[in-house]
């Protein structure tokens, strides 16, 4: 059943409808649930992680639930935006200031993004695929590089 639902989240009309509503929903799910849950981490199984980054042009705190990749010591984040053609707005956001905050069941850890190297996308979009294989079809269908972001936690001596 999972499986299933997985391989339809990545079908072109379902994913641009999840775009849409996924976000709101996964808010509801998330002050419903006390901060443990998202819908998506509840239907899919994924790792679901909010991202919190500042506007490059308001300067305001804005939050995204993402799907949050392990590596190696680190967290990775892929813009690919439900395989829509435009980047999302927090991959620009992340360009233009790499500070960052991760939440993952009610704990807030500060971070600090890059982009990934080439041999490291290679390594995450592998990982990825493993948690959503509905990755793999984004990447068929976008004319566009994916931002890939590796977050690393900011060391406490900073």
């Amino acid at each position: 059943m999972r499986g299933r639902l997985l391989a339809l989240a990545s079908v072109r009309p379902v994913s641009a409808l999840l775009s849409r509503v996924l976000r709101p929903l996964d808010g509801v799910a998330i002050r419903v649930s006390g901060g443990r849950a998202t819908l998506s981490g509840l239907l899919g199984g994924q790792p679901v992680v909010w991202l919190g980054v500042r506007g490059r042009r308001s300067g305001l705190l804005r939050h995204v639930p993402l799907n949050g990749i392990p590596y190696d010591e680190d967290l990775a984040v892929i813009g690919s935006s439900f395989g829509s053609r435009a980047h999302p707005q927090w991959a620009l956001n992340l360009e233009a200031d790499p500070s960052a905050f991760l939440t993952y069941r009610r704990r807030t850890v500060p971070a600090l993004a890059r982009r990934a190297g080439p041999t490291e996308e290679e390594e995450i979009w592998r990982a990825a695929a493993i948690i959503y294989p509905g990755y793999d079809r984004y990447r068929e269908r976008v004319d566009r590089e994916i931002k890939v972001f590796v977050l690393g936690r900011v060391p406490s001596d900073l």
